[in-house]
């Protein structure tokens, strides 16, 4: 009975043992509930607990942040209803993999909704725990990854863009790795220096460069990676290339550099200037062969150029001139007013002369000032703005003006009793001298226009076209002969003839008045227009007439039945209609001496064979005829030979129906001085009789052929191995020739 209590105090003593074990489990899991809840919450990850079927069990607080939602209005959503429609069918099967595989976390990337209906893109892990009787659910750990899949975006959109304009950028693009390898080429290298990208990529650079720079090239490069000092300028420097086909190419290179992984990496843009070299070794020798001294500057005055004249003109050396600021080449006491023009010109450059209407000076290195002109033209280049100065020593001409200046003196006298007006005007426009011939020209006394600008005389003057002339003489030292209607004040008009000229103090005028024979001409021109109404009228009664004496002659030709009277009568009628026809395009064209004569041959030769009633489907008729403008009688002695040669061919040529054709052809001879007109009248038909001389025949048509062709002192020639062919050659009729030709005769 001892033993009992004994056995009860151990019994309490392992309960209460228990207990303190029980107590203690508890609250660690308890803290630890508590710890995992803190995690969860306070974490920026979210999670979320679903069955199955999708239904959300469970949301972190950072639903809110990431979707939107509060974890409470979250719960019992289905989250297939978030998903994007184009992302069902991956989220499903990865799904399926999460329920095949218990425990195992399957990886999903999907776009979810957002509260306010915007797409977000999140990564996760499915982790199925359907089986664990803590959870029962699957777990989703999931995070917003839509601002890092929109950076992968924008890297792949920069990354196309940059493909896309490497491949089409005009110049060359090339990387290359700390060891000079090449990583990277573009199109553009590849016409650059010949190779393919393939035979580049992975190579040493130093294969694109002369053998005598290679060494350059790498030791600047191990200083550079060494000390980080730069041997060159990286910006558009010059260097050399080298073709696969061994030459050297001229390059215009810019570099940059850049950290990949660690190792620095350069890629160079790469210009083949072959062409600007080219271009200004053509430009240097142009300057070279100049007669005037050529200096280029830049916008600042330094020059940068210069030519042998130049050297010459102020007794520096090349070396001495260039990189020198131009004003080393001004007079001290001018060197503040050249400043200003230079900022002027810069301020808008075009070519102008410089100091137009003042003197301009140079300063030689001896110290002599020397008087200059100046033309200025500004140069856009690649390599900046320039200015190229053409510069002329004008002692010469100054010494010229200064003597025209004393002998204006000697001879002001003289001017001022001169019949014409004479005038100087000066640089601002003001008469500085006018003779009493010019002011009684101009309405005026010499008092009222000596020291008053002409735009204070002549109000509005300067919107003329006549003041146009008068300022372009005065800024480019022009000379100008000008005829003007003038116009006074009171409305009265004159017309002048104004001879201008550049004086030292700005323009000098000579002034006539030509109003008589301005009127005379008017007078003239209409005397003239009166006459060629009257010639035109003479033209059209001489068709008339000559078409008057056709119809006599068919009216008379009406009154016999003998077939030869009649033949000769019609032949006599159409030489005359002939005739006619030339009066009759002098009478419808504007020149009243000249028609066109292939045009003239084309109407008659229709108008002959329609009369003749030709079967055109047994006979052609093929015309060339060049435009050539000749006088009215070498258009009737040419139409008078076609006539008659056409109408023996139409006659002759063709009997008992013979099928074949006629040619006419007019050509201007441009290779010969003599005969530059040449006249072909051809046929197909049964040809001259043998022995048949046309130079001696009783044909009258052919009798007065040879005769026309004499009166136009031409020549005449006939073939006759192919139907019948005459080629007469002939000048056009002068008037002078003929003139003393009748006289001769007489």
């Amino acid at each position: 009975m001892k033993e009992k209590p004994a056995d009860s105090e151990r019994s309490v003593t392992h309960t209460d043992e228990t207990n303190i074990e029980l107590q203690k489990r508890t609250e660690e899991l308890r803290f630890s509930e508590q710890r995992f809840r803190s995690l969860v919450e306070h974490s920026w990850d979210a999670v979320a607990l679903f069955d199955a079927n999708g239904a959300i069990l469970y949301a972190s607080p950072s639903t809110k942040t990431i979707l939107g939602y509060d974890p409470d209005e979250f719960v019992g959503r289905n989250a297939f209803d978030l998903i994007h429609p184009d992302d069902h069918v991956p989220v499903t099967a990865r799904l399926q993999e999460a329920l095949t595989h218990p425990r195992q976390s399957v990886y999903v990337f999907a776009r979810v909704r957002h509260k306010n209906g915007a797409w977000r893109w999140l990564e996760g892990m499915f982790t199925n725990l359907l089986d664990d009787p803590a959870v029962g659910a699957i777990v989703n750990n999931y995070r917003d990854f839509t601002d890092h899949k929109i950076a992968e975006e924008a890297l792949r959109d920069s990354e196309e863009r940059y493909r896309i304009v490497a491949d089409t950028a005009s110049d060359g693009i090339i990387t290359i790795d700390s060891s000079s390898r090449i990583l990277f080429v573009n199109p553009a290298i590849e016409r650059i220096f010949g190779y393919r990208s393939d035979e580049m990529v992975g190579r040493d650079v130093t294969m694109l460069m002369p053998k005598y720079f290679r060494h350059l090239h790498r030791s600047s490069l191990s200083n550079y990676l060494a000390t980080g000092k730069r041997h060159i300028r990286w910006e558009a420097i010059e260097l050399p290339g080298l073709h696969k086909s061994g030459r050297e190419v001229p390059l215009e290179i810019s570099f940059g550099e850049f950290l990949k992984d660690g190792e620095h990496m350069f890629t160079g843009i790469i210009r083949d200037i072959s062409e600007r070299k080219h271009a200004e070794a053509r430009f240097r020798l142009v300057v070279e062969a100049s007669p005037y001294a050529i200096i280029m500057t830049d916008f600042k005055g330094r020059i940068v150029l210069v030519n042998s004249q130049a050297e010459n003109l102020f007794g520096y050396t090349r070396e001495e001139l260039l990189n020198a600021s131009i004003d080393q080449l001004v007079p001290e006491h001018q060197r503040k007013a050249h400043a200003a023009q230079r900022a002027l010109f810069s301020a808008g450059p075009a070519s102008r002369p410089m100091g137009a209407g003042r003197d301009l000076k140079g300063r030689r290195k001896d110290g002599v000032e020397i008087p200059l002109e100046i033309g200025l033209s500004p140069l856009m280049t690649s390599e900046g703005s320039f200015v190229l100065a053409s510069i002329v020593d004008i002692t010469e001409r100054k010494r010229a003006e200064e003597a025209l200046r004393k002998s204006e003196e000697r001879h002001r006298t003289t001017l001022d009793n001169m019949m014409q007006g004479c005038q100087i005007v000066d640089f601002n426009w003001r008469f500085r001298f006018v003779n009493d011939a010019a002011a009684r020209q101009r309405k005026q006394t010499p008092e009222a226009l000596l020291g008053h600008t002409m735009m204070e005389v002549y109000p509005g003057i300067e919107e003329t076209t006549l003041f146009a002339e008068l300022k372009h003489c005065m800024l480019e030292r022009a000379v100008r002969r000008i005829e003007d209607e003038f116009m006074f004040p009171d409305g009265s008009t004159a017309w002048f003839e104004l001879n201008v000229q550049p004086a030292p103090e700005g323009i000098f005028i000579l002034s006539i008045d030509i109003s008589e024979r301005k009127w005379a001409e008017a007078k003239l021109k209409i005397s003239l227009r009166e006459k060629e109404v009257l010639l035109k009228e003479i033209h059209h009664r001489v068709k008339n007439n000559l078409q008057v004496i056709a119809s006599l002659l068919d009216l008379q030709a009406s009154y016999t039945r003998d077939e030869k009277v009649i033949e000769m009568f019609r032949e006599t009628r159409d030489r005359a209609y002939v005739m006619s026809g030339v009066h009759e395009l002098l009478y419808q064209t504007k020149d009243l001496t000249r028609i066109d004569l292939g045009e003239y041959l084309n109407t008659l030769v229709n108008d002959l064979v329609a009369s003749y009633g030709t079967d055109r489907s047994l006979i052609s008729l093929e015309l060339k005829m060049d435009s050539l403008f000749v006088n009215m009688d070498t258009a009737n002695c040419a139409g008078l030979i076609v006539h008659e040669l056409i109408s023996n061919a139409l006659k002759h040529a063709f009997p008992d129906g013979r099928e074949g054709g006629v040619t006419v052809e007019l050509r201007q001879q441009v290779q010969t001085e003599e005969h530059r007109i040449k006249l072909t009248v051809s046929d197909d038909g049964v040809g001259f009789a043998p022995g048949l001389d046309f130079r001696a025949t009783e044909s009258l048509g052919l009798q007065l052929v040879n005769t026309l062709v004499e009166q136009l002192q031409g020549n005449i020639a006939l073939d006759a191995t192919a139907g019948t062919r005459f080629i007469i050659t002939f000048n056009e009729l002068q008037y002078k020739e003929r003139v003393s030709e009748v006289q001769r005769a007489g």
